[in-house]
């Protein structure tokens, strides 16, 4: 019967001198983005180049894709230029209220002048069999 061991190992970190990791800088500007096949070639020449072991280069490309991702995203976010609220256009009620404050008639005098050939009802003529009159200036 197989035990599991639940208790954590301490792992060993060793910190990249800054030869190291100016050899990755330039490995990783030169295109060794990834990890992936078409990188392969560019990871050996890396780990040869540092002496150190494959899954630390890669790890080490993993976290420098991230930590270049976040900067480039926050001076994305810096960069944007707030723009004005949006103003809205004037609308034909406000407009409407606008003319009578302006010239202090009132609606009847407004409905008046109205063009009643253009706001004919027929209703209004045929009830009461009178000539055409505008709908507007009855109200």
């Amino acid at each position: 019967m197989a035990s599991k061991n639940t208790k954590a190992r301490a792992q060993s970190y060793s910190m990249l001198t800054d030869i190291e990791k100016n050899i990755l800088k330039r490995h990783y500007d030169g295109g060794m983005v990834g990890t992936g096949r078409k990188y392969q070639a560019m990871i050996t020449r890396a780990v040869e180049e540092t002496d150190l072991a494959r899954e630390r280069v890669e790890k080490w490309i993993g976290n420098e894709r991230n930590k270049r991702r976040q900067s480039g995203a926050t001076e994305q976010q810096s960069k944007k230029v707030k723009l004005p609220p949006m103003q809205r256009g004037p609308n034909p009620y406000n407009l409407f209220c606008a003319e009578i404050f302006r010239t202090g008639k009132l609606k009847v005098d407004i409905i008046s002048e109205l063009s009643c050939e253009s706001r004919r009802s027929t209703k209004p003529c045929q009830h009461y069999n009178a000539r055409p009159i505008c709908w507007l200036a009855a109200v």
